[in-house]
């Protein structure tokens, strides 16, 4: 891949923990127990963004952002929609859809050094960040 995602980490704070590239990955999905590798996902995460910050975190994370361009490096990646709460609060969603659980995996797995540089790089915009839920559509 290429040198756009490796300068990335360069600023990033090297003791912080990155919350999204941890992503807990079940055997089975709870409600239809499909194993993972079977069901279309939409990873959800919320973010609050720090004041002033907001233009900046919506190009990184928009559906031609940086993020959704490494995704794409996939062909089982299907999207990624940004979400504004409209009550002002700086809170935002990520809905992420992948063809399925392990072909996300599979895809973090071969491009773990340009996801966690982006993931460091990115942590400067936002106050928090915590993961909603992984979704299966039915």
């Amino acid at each position: 891949m290429g040198s756009q995602f490796e300068t990335l980490g360069e600023s990033a704070h090297e003791s912080s923990h990155c919350l999204r590239f941890e992503i807990p990955y079940p055997e089975m999905t709870q409600a239809s127990n499909l194993p993972y590798n079977q069901a279309m996902v939409s990873i959800v995460w919320e973010f609050r963004v720090q004041e002033g910050r907001e233009q900046e975190f919506e190009l990184l994370y928009n559906s031609e952002g940086l993020w959704a361009i490494l995704f794409r490096s996939s062909p089982a990646y299907h999207g990624t929609k940004l979400l504004r709460d409209t009550d002002g609060t700086r809170r935002y969603l990520t809905i992420d859809r992948w063809h399925t659980m392990l072909d996300f995996q599979q895809f973090k797995q071969m491009f773990q050094s340009e996801y966690k540089a982006i993931d460091e790089k990115c942590e400067e915009f936002t106050e928090s960040e915590r993961l909603v839920g992984i979704f299966e559509e039915i």
